[in-house]
């Protein structure tokens, strides 16, 4: 492979003063000074091949690698844009690459110097930049990355469809060169609309917008009558064609209408039928020509007729198992469906939608009572007027039982079912009384019935001894007869056994022993379940004896645990034992145990690992007696991460203290570290990984005493792309640092971006920005100025607006009429976004906002640093430009010029 060949013009810093004075009260001077740094960078670097890598570092050790977002649609030409996030488990990657695949298959590595991938990194920030996309771009990508194990891949994205971009009637070759958004497709080499358009001005409209959409319609038995709309651009439209045929597709009528938007049909039309209406638009295309035929089809149903009188020879009205059948409408009306309503003067009991004309009805009624009836015969969805009856339900005996629903019985008890019959006056006399079990009915003479009886006005039922296995899940219910049929009570009873065995008395089976009393059968006997335990033949939650507010404090080796006895039941305790275990990168290490005795607190020796994570669970020592038993209760582990230990100091051969590059190398802490935060000033920074270094990202002033605290992090253990458990901090480690100068500080002199105002584009220029007075340039002679212009092209205008890019107005036969400040003029821009001029102005005044008196002192300070003779320079007004990632002329991919500019103003009073 070829080596590399990179170019760099380097930055250059040069500041100068211009001195202009004015009489102001006869004591004042005015001077104005212009501090200029800028940059110019241009690279050029030749692609080098990197080859693919299989994955093989470590799932616990490789980051977390995220892209996003996991598709995109793009249009030709354009440039599209792949996020990475990486976020280190212990180690920040070393190297990474982009690379391509098809159906999960590597195709090759992206050389992130190619200009086809521009922009493309790796690493910090990662991103895939994909200029000038074409159709062979589509496809899936991932990330991999290197760390001292091996690679490691992230999730794949996809570039889902790349969209064309030639517009109708452009010559094409293939069809995807078409915009297919506008539902171009290329035919005889040329865009056109796609097969389901139609053109109209040179734009593809849906075929299917000269359909004739029916608005209204009307339908009897003996015409049908119905209106459409004309579509847009109905000019189109030659004539309209009517059809109507019958839902088994027999045809009825066909006929051309001209341009009309109405049709009248008389017919014998059946009720329950649907019949289709297809207008069809006959259309004419004259460029490209032709022909084709929309068609708009609507379903129009005829109500069926009501149906007919319940036929109550056929029909049982009684009360609990109610039987309706009714005549079918007349007519031959189609029916699909019936729908029924059942009502009592209060409200509808019944909604059913039966497919024949009759219903069986499972819910139960009232004997004796009135109910309207009402019916529809339903059609394809239409409903035909309604038909209404009433009905009266059979007198049958009206019953209640007591105990009913599902009431708990307790095992081997008796239980008494007592039954009432009502006594209603226009009801017939009872005939006969009986009892069912589970539908079948009862011999009262069994002996497990013993004490029962069928009374006709209260029976009684009595079943004893209740059982699991005979009695439980069982119903019954009360019977009774009348000359006008059985009745059964309104509700039965379902009975569900619980066991009533108490504790340490003799069982067969768990579910005899006393219900709710936590009690399960153990070798015969009725004792506490697992999780409880017993006192005074009382069974209680385990739970109780878990030692009680546990805390836990741990420095840089030890862990020191204290706790409470239980609230209840303390004496049950004989000691405890303490359980600790320590995180690894997969699991817990095998717990240690640590027998405490009657203490309740513990100290570990000073030999656990700083910065990882531990977790410690109190077991209680329990002795039961009568009957005697030792159990053991353990509290649910409480977890904590030992202290980091303190950074070790910066390491000063291996660091930089660039004012605008500050590389700083520490010793590392001596236990577990996961990452370190590093703060200066007021800015704060954490490292990617546990490595012992940071680059500064903020701009610091030079020849500057810092403070500098580095602390440890650790989230204990080796993983930690989600911290569960927390993070801990060491002490920080203090010291002091001094920048030097380099020649990138004028960079750090005063920030730009936030709150400034910008300019982007071509040639732009601007708004005046007024100065507090008139300011004067050398010896007074000349015009001053009030107010200064900024251009894109590296120009201020002072007192003038100038901002031409072109050579020709750069000699002196040009210039040397105009009052400007060139810090670097050419020809410059913003393209795609990309390059942004950010200017302000700034005075001293106690009007002014808390910020402008921050930026001038800052520029006090400047002034009087690189200027000795003006150790009372107080600035009153300050101008500052950046140009920021501009564009030279005809270097459209290159957005390496930045450059600055300060200007300031100040009064001297004369002593």
């Amino acid at each position: 492979m070829a080596d590399s060949n990179i170019i760099y013009v380097n930055r250059y810093k040069f500041h100068s003063t211009w001195t202009a004075r004015m009489n102001y009260h006869r004591m004042s001077i005015i001077f104005v000074l212009f501090g200029i740094v800028y940059l110019l960078s241009v690279k050029v670097t030749n692609g080098q091949k990197t080859n693919s890598q299989d994955s093989t570092g470590s799932n616990h050790s490789c980051p977390v690698l995220i892209l996003y977002p996991s598709f995109l649609y793009a249009t030709f030409g354009r440039r599209v844009n792949f996020t990475g996030k990486v976020e280190a488990k212990l180690e920040y990657p070393i190297e990474g690459l982009w690379q391509r695949l098809q159906h999960g298959v590597l195709l090759k590595s992206i050389n992130q110097d190619e200009k086809k991938y521009l922009d493309t990194n790796a690493l910090a920030p990662s991103q895939l930049v994909i200029n000038n996309v074409n159709f062979d771009d589509e496809g899936e990508y991932r990330l991999q990355v290197r760390i001292s194990t091996g690679w490691c891949s992230s999730n794949t994205v996809r570039l889902q469809h790349v969209y064309g971009i030639l517009d109708y009637n452009a010559s094409c070759n293939k069809t995807r060169e078409c915009d297919e958004r506008k539902h171009l497709q290329c035919s005889r080499k040329t865009c056109l609309c796609d097969d389901s358009y139609y053109p109209f001005n040179q734009t593809c409209f849906p075929k299917s917008d000269l359909r004739a959409p029916i608005y209204n319609y009307n339908i009897s038995e003996f015409s049908m009558y119905f209106k459409w709309t004309q579509p847009t651009h109905s000019n189109l439209i030659q004539n309209y064609t009517v059809s109507i045929r019958h839902s088994n597709r027999t045809s009825i009528t066909s006929k051309s209408v001209g341009k009309q938007t109405s049709f009248t049909f008389p017919y014998n039309f059946i009720p329950g039928y649907r019949y289709y209406v297809k207008i069809a638009s006959n259309v004419q295309i004259h460029q490209p020509r032709e022909q084709f035929i929309e068609n708009s089809e609507l379903g129009i149903i005829l109500a069926p007729l009501p149906p007919g009188p319940i036929e109550r020879n056929v029909s049982n009205f009684h009360p609990e198992k109610l039987h309706l059948k009714w005549t079918v409408p007349i007519n031959n009306t189609r029916v699909d469906s019936y729908y029924i309503t059942i009502s009592d003067q209060h409200s509808t009991i019944i909604t059913s939608y039966p497919s024949s004309n009759d219903l069986e009805v499972s819910t139960r009624l009232q004997p004796g009572t009135n109910y309207t009836v009402t019916l529809y015969a339903k059609s394809y969805g239409s409903y035909s007027p309604q038909y209404t009856e009433e009905i009266q339900t059979l007198r049958t005996p009206l019953l209640t039982i007591n105990p009913s629903g599902w009431p708990d019985i307790p095992y081997l008890s008796n239980l008494e079912i007592q039954c009432i019959i009502r006594n209603i006056s226009d009801f017939p006399p009872t005939l006969e009384t009986k009892w069912q079990r589970n539908k079948l009915d009862v011999n009262i003479s069994d002996a497990m019935y013993n004490g029962s009886s069928l009374d006709l006005i209260n029976p009684k039922l009595v079943i004893n001894r209740i059982d699991f296995d005979r009695d439980d899940d069982v119903r019954y219910q009360c019977m009774a007869q009348n000359s006008e049929g059985w009745g059964s009570s309104l509700s039965d009873i379902r009975i569900d056994v619980k066991g009533s065995i108490k504790f340490q008395k003799s069982c067969n089976n768990s579910r005899e022993c006393l219900y709710g009393a936590h009690l399960t059968c153990s070798n015969k006997h009725c004792l506490c379940s697992y999780n409880y335990y017993h006192k005074n033949e009382v069974c209680y939650f385990r739970n109780y004896l878990q030692a009680q507010s546990v805390g836990i404090q741990s420095t840089t080796c030890d862990i020191s645990i204290t706790w409470n006895h239980p609230y209840q039941h303390a004496d049950l305790v004989t000691g405890y034992e303490v359980y600790l275990q320590e995180k690894t990168e997969n699991s817990w290490k095998s717990s240690e145990k640590i027998y405490a005795g009657n203490s309740t607190s513990y100290t570990s020796p000073c030999t656990l690992q700083s910065g990882r994570l531990y977790r410690i669970s109190i077991r209680s020592l329990v002795l039961l007696s009568n009957p005697m038993q030792t159990i053991t209760v353990e509290t649910s582990f409480y977890k904590t991460i030992l202290e980091p230990r303190k950074p070790g100091a910066i390491v000063t051969n291996l660091s930089n203290f660039s004012a605008d590059g500050v590389h700083l190398v520490w010793e590392e802490s001596d236990g577990f570290v996961n990452r370190y935060i590093v703060r200066i000033d007021d800015h704060e920074q954490e490292t990617l990984d546990k490595k012992p270094t940071i680059d500064w990202d903020q701009l610091l002033l030079p020849d500057t005493l810092y403070n500098v605290t580095i602390t440890a992090i650790s989230y204990g253990f080796t993983t930690n792309d989600y911290h569960f458990y927390g993070r801990r901090l060491s002490l920080p480690a203090a010291s002091f640092i001094l920048t030097t100068k380099s020649q990138y500080t004028g960079k750090a002199f005063l920030s730009y971006g936030d709150g400034d105002y910008k300019l982007t584009g071509d040639d732009v220029t601007s708004p005046a920005l007024r100065s507090p007075t008139t300011v004067y340039i050398g010896d007074g002679t000349e015009d001053g100025f009030n107010y200064v212009v900024i251009g894109t092209n590296g120009v201020i205008g002072l007192g003038e607006t100038f901002n031409s890019g072109s050579i020709h107005a750069m000699d002196s036969k040009h210039v040397k009429k105009r009052q400007i400040l060139c810090p670097f003029w050419t020809d410059l821009a913003s393209k795609d976004n990309v390059g942004k001029v950010y200017y302000n102005t700034y005075r001293r005044g106690k009007d002014r906002a808390s910020v402008d008196s921050a930026f001038m002192e800052k520029a006090d300070g400047i002034v009087k640093k690189y200027f000795k003779d003006l150790k009372y320079f107080k600035a009153t007004w300050l101008v500052k430009v950046t140009w920021e990632n501009m564009t030279l002329y005809g270097h459209k991919e290159q957005r390496d010029v930045a450059f600055n500019v300060r200007m300031f103003m100040y009064y001297k009073v004369q002593q």
